[in-house]
């Protein structure tokens, strides 16, 4: 006896075809049933085909009855998964199941497979999206405490600052003036003084 897709017949002489179980489907004529193939699921009894896991979920295994959602960090933008990507490097994602990444702003940065953006810290800026790093700040500069910032600014005249990723400028000593973004001061001409800072 030939059974319709979605049954089965395993013995000879029956006249009765089963259903097959969830997870599995089969053609028709068919004699068994074979396990849904890894990105594939089944979730009804007596199917003729497996339907892809949709963007954002995923299966590994065959035989499966669904599929899984991505894990907060991975998506995946297309159907039939096996498995999730990492959220590239400058982007992020904090919900399961995603079929996108969220990038970072400027000011922030992440590395791949990340559930947040991260602030650059205090001496670095970033001052593009979707960056996987950010920049020490350049000598006769700073950013200070204010985490999170897309420009270092200028050190000011009176102060200088030899170093790059610096939080902060240095002031310059008494007898010495500086113009802004120096990265040493200079003496005042002999019979001329300044006091520290200016």
């Amino acid at each position: 006896m030939a059974c319709s897709a979605g049954k089965f017949q395993s013995s000879t002489g029956q006249s009765v075809c089963m259903n097959c179980p969830v997870g599995t489907y089969s053609n028709s004529s068919s004699y068994k049933c074979y396990d849904c193939g890894v990105g594939k699921y089944n979730s009804v009894v007596g199917s003729a085909l497996c339907k892809n896991c949709p963007s954002g979920k995923y299966s590994s295994n065959t035989g499966e009855t669904d599929c899984i959602e991505c894990d907060f960090g991975k998506y995946t933008n297309n159907v039939g998964n096996s498995i999730c990507n990492n959220c590239p490097a400058g982007t992020y994602t904090n919900d399961k199941g995603s079929s996108e990444c969220i990038i970072c702003a400027a000011g922030k940065y992440s590395y791949a497979g990340s559930i947040q953006c991260k602030n650059c810290s205090a001496g670095k800026y970033q001052s593009i999206v979707g960056a996987s790093m950010c920049i020490d700040c350049p000598v006769g500069y700073f950013s200070g405490i204010n985490i999170g910032q897309t420009a270092c600014t200028v050190c000011p005249s009176g102060r200088y600052q030899p170093n790059i990723g610096s939080d902060g400028c240095i002031k310059c000593e008494p007898v010495y003036y500086s113009t802004i973004g120096v990265t040493v001061c200079t003496r005042c001409p002999s019979g001329t003084f300044s006091e520290e800072g200016w």
